[in-house]
């Protein structure tokens, strides 16, 4: 059954929930520079409430993405690339705006919803 995808700050409801996989493949399909610009603002502190920006999330994805610090922080290599690109597919189901067109990077385009 689909779920619906809302926007966390409005309340409004956007369509149905894109499937992580198909979020995983936008965010492999990424340029460096694109990928580079999306990871550091979510790995970006925010003061007073978490170490990174993905680690404030509250949707269905937060205790994955918490799980999966460790390694996208400490872990090297393709498995580390891996990670960091689920967290991020993680995060942007939850919050199905943050990487249309975001001010960090405007040329970015992956909507957490259908």
């Amino acid at each position: 059954m689909p779920t619906a995808s809302y926007d966390p700050a409005t309340g409004q409801i956007l369509g149905i929930k894109r499937l992580l996989t198909a979020i995983f493949q936008d965010v492999q399909a990424l340029t460096v520079a694109q990928r580079t610009n999306l990871w550091n603002d979510l790995k970006a502190p925010v003061p007073g409430v978490a170490p990174r920006k993905y680690l404030a999330d509250e949707g269905t994805n937060a205790g994955a993405i918490f799980s999966m610090d460790y390694v996208a922080m400490q872990g090297t290599g393709a498995q580390q690339v891996a990670t960091q690109n689920s967290v991020m597919a993680c995060y942007i189901q939850d919050n199905p705006l943050y990487a249309v067109n975001p001010p960090f990077d405007p040329t970015i385009n992956i909507p957490g919803y259908k």
